[in-house]
């Protein structure tokens, strides 16, 4: 450069190096809420499916929002305060935790979600609100009506309501599990009036906001004999775990999972297995009506295994049989009465002395000793052994020991000589 001259040095920009901000959001049950919309300024992010969320801005000391539309239709949203961002350096703003929440000055907040009729809404609030030092919450104040100019005027003051579109408004609460009695979009409020609404601090946190389709299916459950059976099992496709019937033999599912069709089993000893399919709608119940269940016999066979060859009037004559119960896996365990009769030459029959009782599962097989004794006076000669199978009717298991029916029998003949 000559002496004298000047220096032309340009222009040149010089531009802030931005920082970054990161962390999680969380539900209010401390599980990652993944596709939450976090706002750092005017930049937004999502978080992904961890909860986790990265955003980059210029310098400076900023609040960070969260929000996310819940399942429910209610926008669940959480913040943190004074996060700082340095030029070239992450800063770490932990987690946000994120909650549905309600204003009192809020007026009637839509849950974003159409309420079908029928469908059932569980709801679970908690919080506080306060005005003029006097603090409550979604109960509202009990003994404090809510007069002239409130949503209810009847309800406690400060309460938490609800409507289901153009509906009438109905008491929430701090718990409420209800059925929707019309379609709508789902709204929430607090019970005061418009004047007291302007003076509400605090909110009303929604714990849990849950929509349902469920229905429920009911029946009678009838024997053969037209009598309700008590006690018989009800299982649904499907569905964990069974009922029983009541002692008039109906049955109730409450609560069920709505529009679908299930297949329905119905059990009792010494009973064929019913079954049927039913569709249960929202909102509904659905009977099916009265069934007559068909009976599966106890049946069983007696076989008599060992018998003496000869014997003599006025003794003892042992005699081993063996019985099977032969039923249907879903039959009754057998009571079985097993006699033995001998009969001479000349036709003359000669009862056993008094028979023996077993009691076996279907498929169960045991021998038993049975005595036969003939009088002095009964006559020599050769004499037939029958051993003779009876089965008590069991209409119900509470008659088991009731009735003692002849309802079926077996025998096996063998010959002795006297």
């Amino acid at each position: 450069m000559a002496k004298g001259g000047t220096l032309n040095s340009g222009a040149m920009a010089l531009r802030a190096m931005p920082g970054r901000i990161a962390g999680r959001v969380l539900a209010e049950d401390g599980k990652a809420v993944a596709g939450a919309i976090v706002r750092v300024g005017t930049i937004q992010a999502a978080t992904d499916k961890n909860g986790v969320f990265s955003v980059q801005a210029n310098r400076g000391i900023y609040e960070v929002k969260a929000s996310k539309t819940l399942p429910s239709g209610m926008v669940a949203n959480g913040v943190k305060e004074n996060v700082e961002i340095l030029p070239g350096q992450v800063t770490n703003a932990g987690s946000i935790a994120i909650t549905p929440t309600l204003s009192g000055r809020a007026g009637w907040l839509a849950a974003a979600r159409v309420i079908r009729k029928g469908q059932t809404v569980q709801v679970k609030t908690d919080g506080e609100m306060a005005r003029l030092f006097q603090r409550f919450g979604p109960d509202g104040i009990k003994g404090r009506p809510g007069g002239t100019g409130s949503i209810l005027p009847g309800a406690a003051w400060g309460a938490l309501v609800a409507k289901i579109g153009a509906g009438a408004p109905f008491v929430v609460g701090a718990e409420k599990k209800f059925q929707a009695a019309g379609t709508g979009v789902l709204y929430f409020a607090v019970n005061v009036g418009p004047v007291d609404r302007t003076g509400l601090s605090g909110t009303f946190t929604f714990r849990e906001l849950t929509v349902l389709d469920l229905g429920e299916l009911t029946g009678t459950i009838l024997g053969s004999n037209g009598k309700p059976l008590t006690m018989a099992t009800v299982a649904l496709s499907g569905i964990k775990g069974s009922v029983l019937t009541d002692p008039d033999g109906s049955f109730l599912f409450a609560e069920l999972p709505a529009n679908r069709a299930y297949i329905i089993t119905v059990t009792f000893p010494g009973y064929n297995p019913y079954a049927n399919r039913l569709v249960v709608t929202r909102g509904r119940r659905v009977s099916m009506g009265r069934v007559v269940m068909r009976p599966a016999p106890v049946v069983g066979t007696v076989v008599i295994k060992m018998l003496p060859k000869t014997g003599s009037t006025g003794g003892i004559i042992p005699v081993f049989a063996e019985v099977t119960n032969t039923s249907v896996s879903n039959g009754l365990f057998g009571g079985y009465l097993i006699s033995l009769k001998a009969k001479a030459s000349t036709g003359r029959e000669y009862p056993g002395l008094s028979p023996t009782y077993l009691v076996l599962a279907p498929g169960e097989k045991r021998g038993t000793e049975l005595i036969c004794q003939l009088p002095v006076d009964a006559p020599a000669g050769a004499y037939s052994v029958t051993a003779e199978l009876r089965v008590p009717e069991v209409v119900s298991i509470q008659d088991a020991a009731k009735k003692l029916i002849v309802s079926h029998k077996r025998t096996r003949t063998q010959k002795i000589h006297v």
